[in-house]
């Protein structure tokens, strides 16, 4: 099934939207009451690979402080916090296929997830144009979709965003209603397809957490027409 809605991927990785003012330190909270979340994203844009995670008590993210820690790779990841949002991330300048998150708690219990990149997507070279009476039939290129995967186009331009996914196992294509593309994105934009994949982590707390991993083509012109 097809939907149009946008895309609310945090890689916050989390299917659910958080809202928090305050951030805590995870020292002070029950240790198997965190939720540990995962993402390793790729953008080939930038030919940049970023490994990030987050921890959450409930609704409010955590800091970890000693002996508590997180890696990946044996990397450090360096800690960021917007509006008592917090997470930890590393970019590598280049594709990462895969790597093994570790986080330790505040008890020295030891959590390891290791996370691999989907298949490689990209747009077809041929589509140049997308017509608002006619809507399009994308295939793109690379593996059909697997289990737990989703495939999303991405439109952007001065009007707005515009955004389909599919999750389809065995799909080949994404096709884009004529009636869903804002009249507001006529003109030139940019487009790029991205192809994810959510899965449970294979250790955790018994809160549990969220693995989710992601490619994303280069931006694209095109030219969107009536």
């Amino acid at each position: 099934m097809i939907s149009t809605r946008p895309l609310l991927i945090a890689l916050l990785m989390s299917s659910v939207i958080w809202i928090s003012c305050e951030s805590e330190d995870a020292a002070d909270v029950n240790q198997q009451r965190i939720e540990t979340n995962y993402t390793l994203s790729y953008q080939a844009g930038d030919n940049k690979t970023t490994a990030s995670a987050s921890f959450l008590f409930g609704s409010t993210f955590l800091k970890i402080n000693s002996p508590g820690s997180i890696t990946f790779d044996g990397d450090r990841l360096k800690e960021t916090e917007i509006l008592g949002i917090v997470d930890y991330q590393k970019s590598y300048s280049a594709k990462v296929a895969g790597g093994t998150f570790v986080y330790t708690n505040n008890d020295g219990e030891v959590y390891e997830n290791t996370l691999s990149l989907p298949a490689d997507i990209d747009l077809p070279a041929s589509l140049t144009e997308l017509s608002i009476a006619e809507g399009a039939k994308i295939a793109w290129e690379g593996a059909p979709l697997k289990s737990g995967e989703t495939i999303t186009f991405h439109l952007s331009g001065d009007g707005g965003d515009f955004y389909a996914s599919i999750s389809l196992v065995n799909a080949t294509f994404i096709e884009i209603d004529s009636a869903d593309i804002q009249a507001t994105l006529l003109g030139q934009c940019g487009m790029s397809i991205s192809r994810s994949f959510t899965g449970s982590l294979a250790e955790a707390t018994e809160e549990g957490g969220v693995a989710h991993a992601q490619v994303t083509s280069e931006t694209y012109a095109v030219n969107v027409v009536e």
